[in-house]
């Protein structure tokens, strides 16, 4: 069964333009000019383990973990100069102090492993298209009362919202093409490919944190934004936990990052958050600022209670 974006007779057509695609993200979102607003604390005892693997902004969580920073590229806002890792590596030729007034260094102890469940899959075979051409209101998935989909495709310029659930999302491959808008209400998706096209955007909608599970090395193209809101970007509201690999393009990063592998930030990404992994590359000429103390808004879910 296949469905497609929902359409009623008021839609309204809005043009395809970069100026209309932003224009239409910040109606959704409701972005302003101001400041972050304070976000739900979760700092309790059963968030703390969680907290923890984030405390310093990049984390090594293996005994022979590494973090490894690119020529000329510069750590801003870690916690300590000193790295919960076993290996810290600069790459030659860096003049300047890699942490701003210090050179960064390893302290020579990763921190505890984040365990998640088993991946949970679906054998869903709906299938959901999100037309091209944004509408008011836009394409919503979930509205029937559905949450797992063999496919969820977004085509270029299109524009699809999730329906708030209290369930979780299960989704085999979730695919945008270029200059989309995927929104996502806080709460659970697990994803088994997730493919971003180029100059896409992953939108965060109202308060609390979206938290994507991945099962296979995602696909993020060129110039891509995730959890992106303007100047009220909030980092604690997006938490990746990925089974494998996971690895940007040149684009804008806003969030919480755990792999059980490694983590690659490319050359002229924009990161803001904190990276817990078993080995962290970060590329050249990149500005990677670090956000540990948004980690006790973050709503991990049911991860820590399991874990503690």
């Amino acid at each position: 069964m296949k469905y497609h974006g929902r359409t009623n007779s008021s839609s309204k057509i809005l043009p395809t333009s970069e100026f209309s695609r932003k224009a239409l993200l910040a109606l959704l979102l409701g972005i302003s000019l101001g400041a972050i607003t304070p976000g739900l604390q979760a700092n309790t005892e059963e968030n703390q383990a969680c907290q923890d693997r984030f405390n310093v902004g990049l984390q090594s969580h293996d005994v022979n973990g590494s973090i490894n920073l690119g020529q000329w590229s510069v750590i801003k806002g870690a916690a300590s100069e000193y790295f919960p890792t076993v290996f810290f590596n600069e790459a030659p030729g860096n003049f300047s102090f890699s942490c701003g007034a210090y050179s960064c260094s390893a302290s020579g102890e990763p921190v505890e492993k984040l365990e998640a469940s088993e991946f949970k899959t679906t054998y869903s075979y709906r299938a959901y298209t999100a037309g091209a051409g944004w509408k008011w209101p836009p394409n919503t998935l979930g509205y029937r009362g559905d949450t797992e989909y063999a496919s969820v495709n977004v085509r270029p310029w299109a524009f699809l919202t999730f329906a708030k659930k209290a369930s979780a999302y299960r989704i085999r491959t979730l695919a945008t093409g270029h200059h989309s808008i995927l929104s996502l209400n806080p709460g659970d998706y697990w994803i088994e490919n997730l493919s971003l096209g180029d100059y896409a955007t992953l939108a965060v909608a109202g308060r609390g944190t979206v938290r994507l599970y991945l099962k296979n090395p995602p696909r993020l193209g060129r110039y891509l934004k995730m959890n992106w809101k303007g100047r009220r970007t909030d980092t604690s509201q997006l938490f990746v936990y990925a089974y494998d690999d996971f690895a940007s393009t040149r684009g804008e990063i806003n969030g919480f990052i755990y792999s059980k592998s490694k983590v690659t930030i490319a050359s002229g990404t924009s990161f803001s958050g904190s990276i817990t992994a078993q080995d962290i590359f970060i590329g050249t000429r990149n500005t990677v600022n670090l956000t540990p103390y948004r980690a006790r808004y973050v709503d991990f879910g049911t991860l820590c209670s399991s874990d503690s």
